[in-house]
């Protein structure tokens, strides 16, 4: 038996009990102690994990709530948006043309796309958006004319 000098919390005899983090066996230092008072090398760790992990729970709850009552909590890419609009308006078709009317209903983005290329060596620039390419056209008053190019 283990005289009252060498445990560590007075005259009571050491518990053993389970770490509801980890499953690992430790030895109460106080009636309350649910967690490994040390693992890793760090203090708390399991109490510290345990909580992260009930957190990110509540809100994967919240967000589920939140989706099903219709509220959208996380926009799509701008990019992939724009690749996903370019495609429906081409459709089949390798090449077509569209205004800026069209692009702007769809929530196409100008500020968001893969690369800018060079047409022609010249100062004319193609937008390269995924597999689709964006060339202005012209303009005719306030409506400018696009060529989408699936590459």
């Amino acid at each position: 038996m283990i005289s009252s000098i060498e445990r560590p919390n007075g005259n009571h005899d050491l518990e053993e009990r389970e770490c509801e983090f980890c499953g690992d066996l430790f030895y109460v230092h106080h009636g309350l102690q649910r967690y490994c008072p040390e693992k890793f090398g760090r203090i708390n760790y399991c109490k510290e994990e345990q909580k992260k992990m009930l957190s990110q729970s509540k809100l994967a709850d919240m967000v589920i709530k939140l989706a099903q009552g219709g509220v959208v909590l996380y926009e799509e890419d701008p990019t992939e948006m724009n690749i996903i609009i370019l495609s429906e308006i081409l459709g089949p078709y390798g090449q077509k043309t569209t205004t800026n009317e069209v692009l702007d209903n769809k929530g196409y983005s100008m500020p968001h796309y893969t690369a800018r290329v060079a047409k022609n060596e010249s100062n004319e620039l193609v937008l390269v958006v995924g597999p689709c390419s964006l060339e202005w056209i012209g303009q005719t008053g306030e409506i400018s004319t696009f060529k989408i190019t699936k590459s």
